[in-house]
C-alpha cells in the first residue's frame, strides 16, 4: 500500500470509530484539543512577558541615547525596528495597550528619521517620554493582561468550525 493509502486508511479508521462510539466521543476529542491548546499560548503568553522587559529597557536606553548619539540615524532605525518588534509581538498575543503604546513611538520614530524630519528638542523629549512610558507600562505588564491568557478558546473553536461550515456550503 503506498503511503497516500495507508495515510487515507488510518483516517478513515478514526473517523469511523469516532463516529460509532458517538457524539460524545467527538465532543470529548474537541474539548481535549481545546485543552491542549491553553497550555502552549499560556507558555508563550509567559514567555513574552519574561523577555518583554529586557526588549522594552533595550528600546528606551536606545532612545534616550538619541540626544547625545553620533549616529543619530542608525540609533533611530535600530529603535524604530525594535519598537515595530515589540508593536507585532505584544498585539498578537493580546497586549493591546503595550502595542499602541509602542506603535505610537514607532511613528514618532519615522517622524525622526523621515528626509525632511526634523531633530528639534520638543520632538526628541518627547520620544523619550514615550519611551520611558513605554518601559514602565511594560514593567507593570503580567500574563493574565493578555487577552488570550484567559481566552474562551471554546467559544473561538465553535466560531471557527460555523465559518468553516459556511464556507464549505
Amino acid at each position: 500500500m503506498c503511503c497516500i493509502g495507508i495515510v487515507f486508511h488510518y483516517w478513515k479508521t478514526k473517523f469511523t470509530t469516532l463516529h460509532r462510539k458517538g457524539g460524545s466521543t467527538m465532543k470529548a476529542r474537541r474539548d481535549a484539543d481545546v485543552s491542549e491548546a491553553v497550555g502552549p499560548l499560556r507558555a508563550l503568553v509567559i514567555r513574552h512577558c519574561a523577555s518583554l522587559g529586557e526588549r522594552v529597557g533595550a528600546l528606551s536606553a536606545l532612545v534616550s541615547g538619541l540626544f547625545d548619539a553620533a549616529d543619530r540615524e542608525g540609533q533611530i532605525a535600530e529603535s524604530r525596528a525594535l519598537a515595530h518588534q515589540i508593536v507585532g509581538a505584544s498585539g498578537s498575543i493580546g497586549f493591546d495597550e503595550l502595542s499602541a503604546m509602542a506603535a505610537t513611538l514607532e511613528v514618532k520614530l519615522a517622524e525622526l528619521q523621515a528626509p525632511c524630519g526634523t531633530t528639534s528638542p520638543a520632538l526628541l523629549e518627547h520620544v523619550s517620554i514615550l519611551g520611558g512610558e513605554l518601559e514602565r507600562l511594560a514593567a507593570a505588564t503580567k500574563p493574565e493582561h493578555s487577552r488570550l491568557y484567559n481566552a474562551d478558546l471554546e467559544s473561538a473553536a465553535t466560531a471557527v468550525r460555523g465559518q468553516k461550515k459556511a464556507i464549505a456550503s
